[in-house]
């Protein structure tokens, strides 16, 4: 036996944290015996009352007596209520001098060891439920129209290169984020062997809409493009010339914008000029 680390299997139920409760037994048994005591008294009471009601129904009561009796009645019936209110309160307290896990799942994080001090809203362990794990992804605008929600979607994990995880879009974002402009799309993959890890890379490739054309064009980043002397586009690649590595330009025809990658130093090339790959 030890203490729970990060990485264990947790099941539901089972108790992360446990703080001194003794001071909080002693509160429930307080408010038990004042419930107790509330409730005796309101028992004598309610006998009064009724005897009340029968003396006073054969006319051998006074009102103000008869009244006098029910006024007490009502007021240890609010007695007894207020008192029971304070034991589940005091109930709920020792309760939460345990903290359970929610469900079966993962522990990723622990942020406080057996004996430390913690204060009010601290995390103690962060919980992961991997049953189905999800990944999130970025959206241009102009791929949306292929983005279906409950749609079939293939992921490639790193981890597991000879495998392919079988998906599904789980949500789909109604607004683009204000910074990248891509709706944010998520793919739930199931995960019943408990294979795939929190934080693993994997990468996907979304289906084209009905009727669309896969496109096969080679993309490179916006600043690589380069004005020639003609007018036209065009990018530099490398080429071996006389047993050198020279820059030579190559026409291109620009097609859609599909991202702002940033590669410096295009602009500055000339056709021809000798260059020296940097890995």
């Amino acid at each position: 036996m030890r203490d729970i680390a990060e990485g264990d299997r947790i099941g539901k139920g089972a108790v992360l944290v446990q703080i001194r409760s003794s001071e909080y037994q002693d509160k429930v048994h307080q408010a038990s015996s004042q419930t107790a005591a509330a409730e005796a008294v309101a028992e004598k009471a309610k006998l009064d009352f009724e005897r009340a009601t029968r003396l006073y129904e054969t006319q051998s009561l006074t009102k103000p007596d008869f009244d006098a009796a029910r006024a007490q009645y009502d007021a240890t019936q609010s007695e007894v209520r207020a008192a029971r209110a304070q034991t589940s309160e005091a109930q709920i307290a020792l309760h939460d001098t345990a903290v359970v896990a929610p469900f079966d799942g993962d522990i990723v994080k622990k942020s406080a060891e057996l004996g430390s001090f913690v204060g009010p809203g601290m995390p103690v362990f962060a919980m992961a439920k991997t049953d189905v794990v999800k990944i999130v992804i970025g959206v241009p605008d102009t791929a949306m129209r292929s983005i279906k929600l409950g749609q079939p979607v293939e992921v490639a994990i790193d981890a597991f290169p000879e495998r392919t995880f079988q998906a599904r879009i789980s949500r789909v974002a109604s607004a683009a984020d204000a910074t990248t402009r891509n709706f944010e799309v998520e793919i739930a993959i199931p995960n019943r062997d408990q294979l795939l890890k929190v934080g693993m890379i994997g990468s996907l490739q979304l289906p084209a809409a009905e009727g669309e054309i896969q496109r096969s064009d080679l993309q490179v980043p916006l600043s690589a493009i380069v004005q020639g002397k003609d007018g036209k586009y065009g990018v530099f690649v490398v080429s071996a010339s006389n047993g050198q590595e020279v820059a030579m330009l190559r026409p291109i025809e620009v097609g859609h914008v599909m991202g702002t990658d940033i590669t410096t130093g295009a602009n500055l090339l000339k056709d021809g000029q000798r260059v020296e790959v940097i890995q």
